[in-house]
């Protein structure tokens, strides 16, 4: 893959990041009681990144799980804000 193609690949996971946060911030925003059900959709996204990790024999600590994690975390810091929004949740 070359750099153009790479960095138009960058761009379309950019895009469908600001897309999906969005769309998620708005639902949150819109219907409050969403928030527990956002929540836990997070917490799920971790556990198959781990699992997923995991059974293909690879370690959790590896680069592309810790990469593919931290995503995750981005995502949701941009929906919900603090983590505090899950725990004051239930979540």
């Amino acid at each position: 893959m070359g750099s153009e193609d790479a960095a138009i690949l960058h761009a379309e996971v950019a895009a469908l990041q600001a897309v999906l946060i969005s769309l998620l911030r708005r639902a949150a925003s819109e219907q409050p009681d969403l928030t527990p059900l956002l929540c836990a959709a997070f917490d799920d996204a971790d556990s198959v990144l781990t699992g997923l990790a995991v059974q293909l024999g690879g370690e959790v600590s590896g680069p592309t799980t810790l990469n593919a994690l931290r995503v995750v975390d981005e995502i949701r810091s941009g929906v919900l804000g603090s983590n505090a929004a899950c725990f004051g949740a239930g979540g």
